[in-house]
């Protein structure tokens, strides 16, 4: 017999699953490539990303420059190579933020069921009244205009996804026979609460977690084109699109094509994961 965890599914079950989702694999190995690429900009990149040479400005893709160069002379790959860094990181610091405040104020108000947990429950629905982009808008101009705000706002925007998951899932387990067998035999609260109720939550928190990456990075992305999140001469791709604007008409393709592809690719890459992941972790599907 094959040894099933504690949310409810075998693992080699899974895995053959997951392997069986074409589009879920091709998502994963793209989000795998720009991990790689994100570290080994820790070492190694062609030039510099952030020094300027003005006689080497708007160069077209060459064997000299894979990707061209921008309105400063710098070499758009080292940027990019960099950008993949930064991206990734303040994506997942992000949604760490979100999943690490979320989930317990979530699993609070759906077991416990109180005051307290009726006003944690009306604040979320508040935060969630407003447009994504314009609450992060909003708290990253207040907390000052760098990555570091950038980040903690896109966290912060993304605390009600996972709470108000969280407590639904906890509410539909909470009825479950066995939660109500554990009561019966007096186990504390808080042990079925972590022990019990919490690993049989992890499958969608785990296929919300993949699609909040997507989400959080394109969010960043757009903060640093409206010059309000990651600040010059920090490379990144949503600001390197911004410098593009005014070099669309000129015929200077490069500038923009190839951030606007990395950030395409990787939000894209996460959702197809995140979709194979929920289709693997279902048992209804064989």
């Amino acid at each position: 017999m094959k040894k099933q965890n504690n949310a409810g599914f075998d693992r080699p079950s899974f895995f053959q699953k997951l392997l069986r989702q074409k589009m879920a694999l091709a998502g994963g190995v793209c989000i795998l490539a720009w991990l790689v690429i994100g570290v080994v900009s820790f070492f190694y990149t062609p030039y510099s990303p952030t020094e300027v040479a003005m006689g080497d400005k708007l160069l077209a893709p060459s064997m000299a420059h894979l990707m061209g160069t921008d309105n400063f002379g710098r070499d758009i790959l080292s940027r990019m190579m960099c950008g993949a860094r930064i991206s990734l990181l303040l994506g997942f610091v992000a949604v760490s933020i979100s999943l690490c405040i979320g989930i317990p104020l979530g699993a609070f108000s759906g077991y416990y069921q109180g005051k307290l947990s009726g006003l944690i429950m009306r604040v979320m629905d508040s935060l969630q009244a407003f447009p994504m982009l314009i609450l992060v808008m909003s708290i990253s101009v207040a907390l000052g205009r760098n990555s570091f705000s950038a980040m903690l706002a896109v966290g912060i925007a993304g605390i009600p996804n996972f709470a108000r998951l969280m407590y639904a899932q906890t509410l539909s387990v909470k009825q479950s026979a066995f939660i109500e067998g554990e009561h019966a035999i007096g186990l504390p609260r808080r042990q079925i609460l972590f022990r019990h109720i919490l690993p049989n939550c992890i499958t969608p928190i785990l296929v919300r977690l993949s699609l909040s990456l997507g989400s959080a990075i394109l969010t960043i992305s757009s903060l640093s084109f409206l010059g309000i999140g990651v600040q010059p001469p920090t490379p990144e791709w949503g600001y390197m699109i911004s410098e593009a604007r005014g070099y669309i008409l000129t015929g200077e393709w490069w500038m923009i094509f190839f951030p606007g592809l990395a950030i395409a690719s990787l939000v894209l890459s996460f959702n197809l994961f995140g979709d194979g992941l929920r289709d693997a972790l279902d048992y209804r599907i064989q």
